[in-house]
């Protein structure tokens, strides 16, 4: 009903009633909609939406009005008051109730899995995760890529991949580059292996490569996140050590020479590389284990290079065995793990370090 001022009638000077309200919540508040009244009087109007419980208002001279204030969690409903000259009021009836609630975040990017109670998106390449609508907590998980072993005369197991692990970690909304680690290429002929690259994320810190394996002669494993198996050295009569790892294991050395003693394992994410013992390859130091997988384990050693021995084995978490004589390549180290040396006289390539990843983990209740 209209309120009259005191001059008596306000006949044609008194808005209308707002008509259809209704309100969407958001965070915090609420934007409430009308349908304005026809009104011919010579004053403004101005249109005040109240909540209830709670009193809080927002005035406009027009629809939509955001109200904030409100309580997340709280139901509401609005009503809508006309007022031409300060005096003459009219309200509306009451609009639905509706709940302010804080907003979940939406998150794309990567290969999208769960198990019940986490989503895991994971990259095996380069990609983007992007957070929209709210800010993301999420547990991150970086693997580097896992050096190669080195070929011939005893060669030395590659290392695993560098691995950072950062739990509860707040990620505001915006774009997050991501760049996988690629793992070490095999070399096909008296030589080192070559070291895996490393994996990082925007605001993460990075995860190392892993080191190559120790060749033929001269060439020592190589640093890297977990350090390359040293190769019997045959010209200077003396084993040859494993490269140090920044991030996890070195690589183990070869003790023997002149065509004796097999080459050491590579350094793993979780522990040193196994020296080698006689013509026996040393065993891959093992990984580390996240999310129920085990990554960047060293990869074994080879043989001597008289043909005796075992190859040493592969770390837990993707380092591979030591190739023994032929042709054949080994198989590639799992993800971020090293692969095997190359025993003896063979020409036949070591396999590929395994390549880097990425693991974003975070609750599915939070979106």
């Amino acid at each position: 009903m209209p309120i009259l001022g005191s001059s008596g009638s306000q006949a044609g000077r008194v808005p209308g009633e707002p008509t259809n309200i209704s309100a969407s919540a958001g965070n915090g508040q609420a934007t409430v909609s009308f349908t304005a009244p026809a009104y011919t009087g010579k004053s403004s109007v101005t249109y005040t939406a109240t909540s209830s419980p709670g009193g809080f208002t927002a005035s406009g001279a027009s629809s939509p009005l955001t109200v904030t204030g409100l309580s997340n969690g709280t139901s509401y409903t609005f009503t809508v008051t006309a007022a031409s000259g300060g005096i003459n009021k009219v309200s509306s009836s009451s609009s639905s109730a509706v709940t302010p609630v804080v907003p979940k975040p939406v998150v794309t990017g990567g290969d999208l899995s769960n198990d019940g109670t986490y989503y895991y998106r994971t990259f095996t390449v380069n990609g983007t995760l992007s957070v929209t609508n709210q800010s993301l907590v999420a547990d991150i998980l970086l693997v580097g890529g896992g050096g190669s072993g080195g070929i011939d005369m005893a060669a030395g197991g590659g290392g695993g991949g560098g691995v950072v692990y950062q739990a509860s970690q707040t990620k505001a909304v915006g774009d997050y580059n991501i760049v996988v680690g690629g793992g070490g290429s095999g070399p096909s002929f008296y030589d080192r292996g070559s070291s895996g690259t490393p994996t990082s994320m925007v605001g993460q810190t990075t995860a190392n490569g892993g080191g190559y394996g120790g060749g033929y002669a001269t060439w020592p494993g190589g640093n890297g996140g977990c350090g390359g198996g040293g190769g019997g050295n045959t010209e200077y009569n003396q084993g040859l050590a494993g490269g140090s790892g920044s991030q996890g294991g070195s690589g183990g050395s070869a003790t023997a020479a002149n065509y004796k003693g097999g080459g050491g394992g590579g350094g793993g994410a979780g522990g040193a590389g196994g020296t080698a013992t006689e013509d026996n390859g040393g065993n891959g130091g093992g990984g580390v284990t996240y999310f129920g997988t085990t990554y960047a384990g060293g990869g074994g050693g080879g043989i001597s290079g008289n043909s005796y021995g075992s190859p040493g084995s592969g770390g837990s978490g993707g380092g591979t065995a030591g190739s023994q004589n032929g042709p054949t390549s080994s198989a590639p180290g799992g993800s971020g793990g090293g692969s095997g040396g190359q025993g003896n006289y063979s020409y036949g390539r070591v396999g590929n370090g395994g390549s880097g990843k990425v693991v974003v983990r975070y609750l599915m209740s939070a979106v």
